[in-house]
């Protein structure tokens, strides 16, 4: 059984997250990426890879906006990351809260702008509809609200329980463990553009037997590195070909 994340795996969010991350920074309401200057987005995609908690975009966008003058090209350790979030006083949790509540006005005063910031990958996406959205889980630290809202409006009939999300601090280890009792002594493939959430995952679950297979998404949002370190960790890289052959395969 596979199971998908959804920003970086069936749909590019970035613009959307830039804008969104800037409002609940900023406290303003910019519609457009456009709005923001160049230096800025461009700074931030470059640094997107690291964050893997939604509340964890807010300190990285305040770090582009203190930062994307002085060094638009600065490219983030793992280390130097780690310092800005062990740094920020405010709570995970209530970044979170503040960040999807920035999405939600946003999404509420202009959902057409709203959506038009996202777009989703392919062929992966159509390959999903076509197989029957009812049938695909998500496993993401977005919220349930915003996947359901832009699952519909691009033509993949998700179900909503289908959607483990990131609402009310859930992480992707504990909705996983929810994932495993209800599908019980189902194997399951996972397949995710996070390479920091994949180990996280490998050191939690598959110790000492192995029910979980992980796989990089190599067209999502990735680090320079995460090949190179995924491979040498055992996790598989997969293109959307890969995945795709892999989907036919188990449907034959």
């Amino acid at each position: 059984m596979w199971i998908y994340d959804f920003d970086g795996v069936l749909l590019n969010s970035l613009d959307e997250v830039a804008v969104s991350a800037f409002n609940a920074v900023t406290g303003k309401m910019v519609k457009t990426i456009e709005e923001l200057p160049d230096g800025l987005v461009r700074l931030f995609k470059r640094n997107r890879f690291h964050f893997q908690p939604a509340g964890d975009v807010l300190p990285l966008m305040q770090w582009s906006l203190d930062t994307y003058l002085d060094q638009p090209g600065k490219l983030l350790t793992r280390d130097e990351f780690s310092i800005i979030i062990d740094n920020t006083i405010e709570p995970l949790i209530n970044r979170t809260k503040r960040f999807y509540a920035a999405r939600n006005r946003f999404a509420e005063q202009d959902s057409r702008r709203w959506l038009s910031l996202n777009r989703p990958f392919q062929p992966i996406w159509d390959a999903l509809i076509a197989r029957g959205g009812e049938h695909v889980i998500l496993l993401t630290n977005k919220n349930r609200r915003a996947v359901f809202t832009q699952c519909r409006h691009f033509g993949l009939d998700v179900s909503e329980k289908n959607i483990y999300a990131g609402d009310d601090g859930a992480t992707k280890t504990s909705n996983l463990d929810a994932i495993f009792r209800r599908f019980d002594a189902r194997p399951i493939c996972f397949i995710d553009d996070s390479l920091r959430n994949l180990q996280d995952l490998n050191a939690h679950f598959n110790r000492p037997l192995q029910r979980l297979s992980l796989f990089l998404a190599v067209w999502g949002f990735i680090g320079p590195d995460d090949i190179e370190t995924a491979r040498a960790a055992g996790i598989p890289v997969l293109s959307q070909k890969d995945l795709l052959a892999r989907l036919g395969a188990e449907a034959v």
